[in-house]
């Protein structure tokens, strides 16, 4: 009994926490609940009492130790946000002095045609750290947003195209209207001027 309490006073000395520590110091903790503390006192009361305080100092290292390491976990996954965050600025900061119109209303489309053609959730987007992967979704957004365009401006063209064809067509008929209607008109001006003409000279007919 003895050994067990000078073993658990150094490791109760030893610098730092570790998980490997944390696990010896509950397999202590259950050797200590396996004592039957009534029998112990009634045959050694002063073993029993010495026992009793070395497993309270065994439960307190163990519940102090859990503490440290619940504590530096929240504290490593905190770095570890800032640290992601930190690359991820970085990344479209080197993505903006490459490209230059890089900016967050444009991250924000990147985004949205990541989710539509691919499948990704804007986190996973949000999350991307590398210049070159945002590079090449970049390049993915302006290649799709040049389809667009392109399609846009043949649709364009094709009814610019109609439109240029139906005017000419329109220009070229009513130029036969036109040239129709002047000849016409030349023709019933012609027929008055011969009426007038010879009108005085033609005999009168007497019935």
């Amino acid at each position: 009994m003895s050994e067990l309490s000078t073993n658990l006073q150094g490791e109760s000395d030893s610098a730092g926490a570790s998980v490997p520590r944390l696990h010896a110091l509950n397999d202590r903790l259950a050797h200590y609940e396996k004592i039957n503390w009534t029998a112990l006192k009634a045959k050694d009361p002063a073993d029993a009492q010495e026992f009793w305080l070395e497993f309270m100092r065994t439960r307190e290292a163990r519940d102090a130790l859990l503490r440290s390491l619940r504590q530096r976990s929240r504290d490593e996954a905190s770095g570890a946000r800032r640290d992601e965050a930190r690359r991820v600025e970085e990344a479209h900061v080197a993505l903006a002095r490459e490209v230059g119109d890089w900016n967050p209303e444009l991250f924000d489309r990147v985004k949205e045609l990541g989710a539509r053609e691919f499948g990704f959730t804007p986190d996973e987007i949000a999350g991307v750290h590398d210049p070159r992967m945002l590079k090449v979704l970049y390049r993915v957004f302006i290649g799709d947003q040049g389809k667009g365009s392109a399609a846009s401006e043949q649709a364009s063209s094709e009814g610019s195209e109609e439109a240029i064809s139906q005017t000419r067509e329109n220009a070229h008929t009513g130029s036969v209207f036109s040239d129709e209607e002047q000849i016409e008109d030349w023709m019933r001006r012609r027929n008055d001027q011969l009426r007038r003409s010879l009108g005085p000279a033609l005999p009168n007919r007497r019935r």
